[in-house]
């Protein structure tokens, strides 16, 4: 007992104490913080043997910083503001043309790595991770490290940043088990409400069997039904049964016939096992699938669309033609509200779903009763359409005030029926955002993250007058994460129609912000080191040292899986580093929660299979230098690169939870991953803007909002609870590392 009481008092009271309390420390310490505080104002500030100047927004230089120890000179980044520092994209020296080609090739690639929907959160995240390392070096007592007073960083703080705060993400955890409890009693109701909805709906399709299925082609929303036959089908009149939790979907429409639409989401909708919709324009490449059909095939109502991925038929899917109406089989399977185990059946045509080409304007007299049809009885949608979402959104709210206009006011007192769900399925954040604007109060808009390099398709004939859909994907099966909150308040949300291990809910939006920010820090990352590996070893240094080294566009990316040593070794140190920044980004209980699972071994092991993939999925797909850096060389180098070395530099292993044992899973000695990665980090430099100056760069903390005009740091609640949450979180990450040291746990 008596060491563990000594250990502490060594914690506690370091032998280095009364130094740094001596007078002269205090007096730089203080003048330093002031310093800080003041450093975005108008900056010449002199303190004790120092002259402060400012050389542009992105440097903050202190020339002469010297006391009696005779430190050297400080020079550090105090912002990194993308709107004063354009850096410049040292990749593309082409001609407008080329660029053009080249921004068609990264088209081709679906934009996966490069997504508007994860990179957002990934910024706050590194924010976040970025301060407190630095805020913790600042706290273990070197000079420099918060970049000023942490009220005065809170104040920049806005709320998305404090909800990813560790201590908020273990908290957001912590609340949904306790509502778990709540959750069961409010699933059985949900199950009992779902046993009579499929009691009325057997009674439905009772009634239906003595109906004409072909007046329902023209109209099955059964308005042309009165109140007494409503009634005697066991449909409710007037009201509408709410249910608590996901409501399976009636019927899933999905737009978009694209590259990184079939080629992830259709074996996503084939293995949800219920009816789907595929709509798409009637552009001139499906103008053979929109021909009338031959007259020797007269008694043949439909042709059929074979649709496959890497070779594999997945779905055969009726064509409807623009003017076309749906298959009364399908009619039947929407009415029954479930998918038969078998195939459906229309004639002599066996098939999944159904194809819907309509004209590009979507106007009615041309022929939109299919699509009518569709978006009339579906309750949840997906899109995958890039820069036509605003054209999808105003087809959907036209269409769906026809609907409203054709069924009428619901009656008085009626409770609202629930809103279908639109999941975006596209890699354009800002875009789905504003689609959520656009369709608010018509149809719930839910974020969604893809993940699949889909690179080519084509359409060619197949037997008879059929079509075959071929999608040329990378091996890895992707994925599509849910990013917003699965329930909130139990308010119902449709599911989406679509299914597969590659489809993930996760329970607290904390657990989708960690499946977002592992692939910007693991597969991003890593795409950004294979490219800077690649540079270093195919373009020597300038034989005179020093200079800018001009990156070569069209260099293919070298394969992880054919690497030799020492890169092959190298290269995985840095996987294995990427991982304990997601370990040190999402405590080990939101991973576990994200994933469900139970155990800290099953946590380490899914970070490192993960990154074992990613190295994997780079060997299988060929990528460029160019494509991979076109964001920008330096603005990779000092946002994907840099940042891992500045993270190592300030988080020892000891304190990030689980560090120790990702390491020991992974093979990999502490010396050898810091080592790799310093020396691609130095190596690399000579291909960025800061080749040239000696600044030492490291990732900027104040890369937070900047703070708002008049707002005054004690005002806002939110800014009081970010400085008590920030020092919460690394508090308690240093609690916990010392108790896992008393009793010697490793790890």
């Amino acid at each position: 007992m008596s060491h563990l009481l000594k250990y502490k008092a060594a914690v506690e009271k370091p032998f280095f104490k009364e130094m740094v309390g001596s007078e002269p420390i205090q007096d730089y310490r203080g003048t330093y913080r002031q310093f800080r505080i003041t450093a975005r104002a108008s900056l010449v500030e002199k303190g004790a043997g120092r002259t402060v100047h400012l050389k542009r927004p992105a440097q903050l230089v202190l020339e002469n910083s010297h006391h009696e120890g005779g430190a050297p000179s400080l020079v550090h980044t105090i912002s990194h503001d993308s709107s004063a520092q354009n850096l410049p994209d040292l990749v593309f020296k082409a001609e407008d043309e080329e660029k053009v080609k080249a921004e068609k090739r990264a088209r081709d690639y679906a934009d996966v790595f490069e997504s508007e929907t994860v990179t957002h959160i990934a910024q706050i995240m590194e924010d976040v991770l970025a301060y407190r390392a630095a805020y913790r070096a600042f706290r273990m007592g070197e000079a420099k490290g918060a970049h000023g007073e942490l009220s005065e960083v809170a104040q920049r703080m806005t709320r998305e940043h404090i909800r990813v705060l560790p201590i908020a993400q273990e908290k957001q955890v912590q609340v949904r088990r306790q509502s778990s409890f709540v959750w069961k009693g409010r699933r059985q109701e949900f199950e009992k409400k779902q046993r009579q909805r499929a009691e009325q709906e057997q009674k439905l399709a009772e009634e239906l069997a003595g109906l004409d299925l072909e007046g329902a082609e023209e109209d099955f929303t059964l308005t042309g039904l009165d109140e007494a036959e409503k009634e005697a089908a066991g449909i409710p009149v007037g009201i509408s049964i709410k249910t608590e939790g996901w409501n399976p979907t009636d019927l899933h429409v999905h737009f978009g016939a694209g590259k990184l639409g079939m080629g992830l989401l259709l074996p996503a909708l084939q293995a949800a096992r219920s009816p789907f919709c595929i709509i798409e324009p009637g552009f001139p490449m499906w103008n053979d699938l929109m021909a009338p059909l031959p007259v020797q095939e007269e008694g043949r109502k439909y042709r059929v669309l074979t649709m496959a991925v890497n070779g594999e038929a997945l779905s055969r899917l009726i064509v409807v033609p623009p003017g076309g109406a749906v298959p009364s089989s399908f009619i039947e399977a929407m009415l029954k509200r479930k998918r038969p185990a078998r195939k459906l059946e229309e004639g002599s045509i066996v098939y999944d779903g159904v194809f819907i080409l309509y004209p590009p304007g979507g106007e009615d007299g041309e022929g939109g009763t299919a699509l009518r049809q569709a978006v009339a009885y579906a309750t949840s949608f997906s899109t995958s359409v890039g820069p036509a979402m605003p054209a999808v959104a105003g087809l959907l709210i036209k269409l769906k005030k026809q609907q409203r206009e054709k069924e009428g006011p619901s009656e008085a007192g009626s409770l609202p029926p629930a809103l279908p769900t639109l999941y975006g399925c596209e890699n354009d954040h800002n875009g789905v955002e504003k689609m959520k604007e656009q369709l608010g109060g018509v149809i719930d808009v839910v974020d969604v993250m893809v993940d699949r390099i889909c690179s080519n398709r084509t359409v060619e004939p197949a037997e008879g007058v059929d079509f075959r859909h071929e999608v040329t994907a990378e091996p890895y099966t992707g994925a599509i994460v849910v990013l917003t909150p699965r329930v909130e308040d139990f308010v119902p949300s449709y599911l989406p129609g679509l299914g597969g291990e590659n489809l993930l809910l996760p329970p607290v939006d904390t657990a989708a912000q960690y499946l977002a920010n592992r692939k910007i820090m693991i597969v991003n990352g890593m795409h950004t080191t294979l490219a800077f590996s690649t540079l270093c070893s195919k373009i020597p240094p300038h034989p005179e040292g020093g200079g800018l080294a001009t990156p070569v566009e069209d260099l293919p990316l070298l394969s992880p899986m054919e690497a030799q040593s020492p890169w092959k070794e190298d290269l995985w140190a840095w996987a294995a580093a990427r991982c304990l920044m997601v370990i040190a980004a999402h405590p080990p209980e939101v991973i576990k929660t994200a994933h469900g699972f139970s155990d800290d071994g099953e946590v380490v092991q899914e970070l490192l299979r993960f990154a074992r993939t990613t190295l994997e999925r780079f060997s299988s797909v060929k990528d460029t230098t160019g494509r991979v850096l076109s964001g920008g060389v330096t603005t990779r180098w000092q946002g994907r690169l840099n940042t891992c070395l500045d993270f190592l530099s300030k988080m020892p292993i000891g304190v990030i939870p689980l560090g120790k044992r990702i390491l020991r899973a992974a093979g990999v000695n502490e010396g050898h991953m810091r080592r790799a990665v310093r020396r691609l980090v130095d190596d690399s430099k000579r291909f960025t803007d800061f080749a040239n100056k000696k600044i030492p760069l490291s990732h900027p903390a104040e890369a937070l909002p900047p703070a708002t005009p008049g707002i005054h740091k004690e005002s806002s609640p939110v800014h009081k609870a970010a400085a008590h949450l920030a020092a919460a979180s690394i508090l308690r990450a240093r609690a916990g590392s010392r108790a896992k040291t008393s009793v010697g746990a490793g790890g």
